[in-house]
């Protein structure tokens, strides 16, 4: 009678809480393994900024890399090395807050715009004098990059350099 009725209450009371404290074990192991990526996707940044003020952590910074505008790049004949390219470019961070140095690509190409060569290129690699060991693009002025790279051949007559893993 009633004394049954009130175990199957108690079992389906257990099943249902367990069944709530795995999903949540699941939910904190899932933000835990990808907390940064969350912290820096615009739309789960502001869940995770609730669960830091809660849990006392600290958000890392958001990459607005397509807020870095690559302007004036050139490309020229290294003045003393034989096979060697120097190329400048102005950095130009749009917003209005510091960003990081981004990893860049240049990219070659023949007059097919057949692709010829490409290069990755780590901050501390295209920062060189007063900017070495610099991390922030100040907003809003412009920031002289300079480097030097091997000639990829004479078919490489078109060049591009942009932030890495940038689409626009």
């Amino acid at each position: 009678g009633t004394a049954n009725h009130a175990v199957n209450w108690k079992s389906i009371l257990l099943w249902n809480a367990s069944a709530v404290a795995l999903t949540l074990l699941l939910a904190i192991q899932y933000v835990g393994f990808n907390f940064d990526r969350l912290a820096k996707t615009g739309a789960t940044r502001p869940y995770m900024q609730a669960i830091c003020a809660v849990a006392q952590c600290k958000l890392p910074s958001v990459e607005n890399w397509r807020y870095i505008k690559i302007q004036n790049l050139v490309v020229r004949q290294h003045p003393q090395v034989q096979d060697g390219l120097a190329v400048d470019a102005i950095l130009f961070n749009v917003t209005g807050q510091e960003l990081s140095f981004p990893p860049l690509e240049l990219f070659f190409s023949d007059l097919a715009t057949s692709p010829v060569a490409s290069r990755r290129f780590d901050p501390a690699e295209y920062l060189s004098g007063e900017l070495s060991g610099q991390t922030q693009i100040p907003p809003g002025r412009p920031v002289h990059i300079a480097f030097e790279i091997v000639n990829p051949g004479e078919k490489a007559v078109n060049w591009n350099l942009q932030v890495a893993g940038k689409t626009d």
